[in-house]
């Protein structure tokens, strides 16, 4: 890893953009999952919605001015940056949650540049997200994965996270 590392919450629109480059630049189909789906990013569990780049910068910037905690009963959104060496190499979105009997987080997103993978900045990235989770008091994080994410899994799997639910799909045709 390198000497110098820095993580944080984004709150300028250069780096926001430029994170959002990072993000869509290291994408593979095996992301997607279904909140892809669901959302504006992916047309089919295999193929990316033509303006994914567009979409995941308009996520990545609307984030920039949210408070670092969620409100009693609401909810904020944040996106992170693992810096190394003054390069951008990992971003994370998530969310924090009052609104429900037990706080907790959802890690949206975690993307490593894929040249720097398996170094071990994913597990950085997930241990910077649970002390925010701790430092506000929240008990649970969730997050959900592609489902040939198998790298992803593994790292997951290793860090203590275990299935609570099955999201399946049915594609009618046209």
């Amino acid at each position: 890893m390198g000497s110098s590392i820095l993580l944080g919450w984004c709150r300028e629109m250069p780096h926001a953009r430029a994170l959002a480059r990072l993000f869509h630049n290291n994408l593979t189909t095996a992301y997607i999952s279904h909140s892809e789906l669901q959302g504006p990013r992916a047309l089919a569990p295999d193929c990316w919605a033509p303006d994914v780049a567009q979409s995941i910068e308009r996520e990545v910037t609307e984030r920039l001015a949210n408070p670092d905690d969620a409100p009693p009963n609401g909810v904020t959104q944040l996106a992170g940056f693992l810096e190394v060496d003054g390069v951008d190499v990992g971003v994370f979105l998530v969310t924090f949650s009052r609104a429900a009997a037990v706080p907790f987080c959802i890690l949206e997103d975690i993307v490593i540049d894929s040249e720097r993978r398996t170094s071990g900045y994913g597990k950085l990235c997930l241990d910077w997200v649970y002390d925010q989770c701790r430092v506000r008091g929240y008990q649970r994080i969730f997050l959900e994965s592609g489902i040939e994410n198998h790298r992803a899994h593994e790292l997951f799997k290793r860090e203590g996270f275990s299935a609570v639910s099955v999201v399946m799909m049915k594609q009618f045709p046209d």
